[in-house]
């Protein structure tokens, strides 16, 4: 990394960040994006710097914290098999949908099944499909089902053996 990068954490809203910015020969080494794909999504503008754009020949992107982390969600989500496509229309949906959040890919926590983009809410057993224009899905705790079946079968043993 560059000296020009500043080391200083900061908090804010329960996420670390770093203060300064990256050049893109940073960028690429922390996501593992490859300068193809970084510059494509800069010029598609799926993706793009905040803190400088490339103005022509001989000026350079610089990225912020948080758009390395953007870059880096988006880069995990097609690892895991979700198209450049789908991926533009949830967050298309998210900046339309949740206008409090400024960088839905860089502050939202998102699962993906390789089809579909949901993204976890405040209830932690209840999610958004972002493809699906928000469809609510809930998320079943196999593990807590499996403990309260237990429970019951050790009640329901008593109460036969008491009975």
């Amino acid at each position: 990394m560059r000296g020009n990068i500043s080391y200083h954490l900061v908090r804010a809203g329960g996420m670390v960040s770093v203060k300064g910015f990256f050049r893109v020969k940073d960028v690429l080494q922390l996501t593992g994006l490859t300068y193809r794909q970084l510059d494509y999504w800069d010029r598609s503008g799926f993706i793009s710097p905040s803190v400088a754009a490339a103005a022509g020949p001989g000026t350079e992107r610089l990225y912020s914290f948080r758009d390395v982390v953007a870059l880096k969600v988006a880069k995990r989500l097609r690892e895991e098999g979700v198209s450049l496509q789908r991926i533009r229309r949830a967050l298309a949906y998210l900046k339309e949908n949740f206008p409090e959040v400024s960088e839905p890919m860089a502050g939202l926590v998102f699962i993906t099944d390789g089809q579909g983009i949901f993204v976890l809410t405040d209830d932690p057993t209840v999610m958004v499909n972002a493809l699906r224009g928000g469809q609510l899905t809930w998320n079943v705790d196999i593990g807590q089902v499996a403990r309260e079946v237990a429970r019951d079968v050790t009640h329901l043993r008593r109460a036969a053996a008491q009975g």
